[in-house]
């Protein structure tokens, strides 16, 4: 509602007009507007609102908490927006893929590249003079993304899969760099870095994708 509302004052005041009435139903009835928001009713559309933006809209205040878009994923959204690119359902799981597109995987590959991260990173233990904080961190990562690969199934897009292979292409290239970085601070704080970086484009993936 309060979208809504804002999108009808920006209309009003560019064309010079009272903002002051801009409700989002254009009612002050307080029954009127709890009956609409109970059963999911958006106000009707403002003539300014484009079609991506008004898109983008609806997924934002979906009824369902389940199906409403995670307020990271509404971020880049508007990123993508304010950038002239589109904000449809249709490129919300390509983002990753665009982002990493130097790096892509067939999906019939991903099962085995992550086994043999996770196989080389529990050698690593064996191997390691010295404590390495790096490897843990990159295990955790590795068993995060067989469990989300687990989860993805027929009901997710090409392109889901898509954004998924090109994630554990990231990652298969940086676990593989593991063994000849420099042993220093610097290293290990970019190491590190990296790591939670994958971290976080993994949480960003699940959340578009509604993947828990």
């Amino acid at each position: 509602m309060c979208i809504v509302e804002a999108l009808r004052v920006v209309k009003a005041v560019k064309s010079g007009k009272d903002s002051r009435h801009c409700l989002p139903w254009r009612v002050r009835d307080r029954v009127a507007m709890k009956y609409h928001t109970t059963r999911g009713t958006l106000p009707g559309r403002p003539s300014i609102c484009e079609d991506s933006q008004w898109e983008l809209v609806e997924r934002m205040c979906m009824l369902g908490p389940a199906k409403r878009i995670k307020v990271s994923t509404v971020v880049d959204e508007l990123a993508k927006l304010t950038t002239g690119s589109c904000a449809t359902t249709s490129c919300q799981s390509t983002e990753l893929a665009d982002r990493l597109r130097l790096n892509t995987m067939e999906w019939e590959s991903v099962p085995e590249v992550i086994a043999a991260a996770r196989r080389s990173l529990a050698e690593s233990k064996d191997y390691v003079a010295q404590a390495d904080a790096v490897i843990p961190l990159f295990g955790s990562l590795w068993e995060q993304l067989e469990q989300v690969q687990n989860r993805i199934d027929t009901h997710h897009s090409d392109a889901c899969r898509t954004a998924f292979g090109s994630l554990v292409a990231d990652a298969d290239t940086s676990t593989k760099k593991l063994q000849d970085r420099k042993r220093s601070l610097i290293s290990l704080a970019e190491t590190t870095m990296r790591c939670h970086a994958l971290h976080r484009a993994l949480t960003k993936f699940c959340e578009a994708q509604f993947i828990e």
